[in-house]
């Protein structure tokens, strides 16, 4: 790898289902994606051969290990790019009540980041992937504490799999109503409206318990797709995290002697 710091970042977000990335200059990220992993190494090979990114640093999030490796082993034959790997040869820490802090995942760890960064305190910051995380940050900026919570998808898939009169169907869903007519359409506005309850009734549980001034921040993957269905979402990012993960570089990275 080579030892010169980039003037460009391609930011990577890797999460159990999809790989996010997104460019990064002048502390503005854009060309954001969503891929599988086997296309990363292509994308990064492209931006390098351009000639347009000299000098690239890669920073990545990631909650799997095996996905790691497989990108650092395709890294290695760019001389002209810095690979760097949260948790591994760059640290992040925020202040925390968590009894687990080092089990957290780093997806979790860079949203709350990100979070307190970017937004007024307190907020609650509830990821809508794989698996639907709500990370509370208290109005001290302190990460209290969280939830997980089996996703939308995955909700789905179970109950197709469980029922074997009830048909497969994938997420995120296109077309949204409120009154299923048909087994397929229960199955879908179902899940939607569920989620988007649940979110509500989530919020104010946090708001009751806690802080009456909490803010919500909806991010991942499939927050644009729940968030119609929710009344609570102050914040709708899909991109939290590769935005967060840009901060971290202007912050951690290009500061580096």
């Amino acid at each position: 790898m080579g030892k010169i710091m980039g003037n460009f970042l391609l930011a990577i977000d890797i999460g159990n289902t999809a790989v996010k990335t997104g460019l990064c200059k002048s502390g503005a990220i854009f060309n954001c994606k969503t891929s599988k992993i086997n296309d990363v190494p292509k994308y990064i090979n492209k931006f390098i051969k351009s000639g347009k990114y000299n000098h690239l640093d890669v920073l990545i999030c990631s909650v799997d290990p095996k996905k790691t490796s497989y990108i650092k082993k395709s890294m290695v034959c760019h001389n002209n790019a810095k690979l760097w790997v949260l948790g591994s040869n760059i640290d992040l820490k925020i202040r925390h009540n968590y009894k687990e802090y080092n089990k957290l995942g780093m997806d979790r760890k860079v949203g709350c980041y990100g979070a307190l960064k970017m937004y007024k305190m307190p907020l609650l910051v509830i990821s809508y992937g794989t698996a639907v995380t709500c990370d509370y940050l208290d109005r001290t900026g302190t990460f209290q504490g969280g939830l997980i919570i089996p996703g939308p998808a995955i909700a789905l898939k179970a109950l197709s799999k469980s029922a074997s009169l009830l048909p497969t169907i994938h997420f995120p869903i296109k077309k949204s109503g409120f009154l299923g007519r048909d087994t397929k359409k229960c199955m879908e506005y179902g899940v939607l409206e569920g989620c988007g309850s649940m979110t509500d009734e989530l919020a104010r549980r946090f708001k009751i318990r806690y802080d009456k001034k909490i803010r919500v921040l909806a991010t991942g993957g499939l927050s644009k797709t729940i968030a119609p269905h929710s009344a609570s979402i102050d914040i709708l990012d899909p991109f939290h995290t590769l935005k967060s993960l840009a901060l971290i570089w202007r912050e951690k990275i290009q500061q580096l002697p």
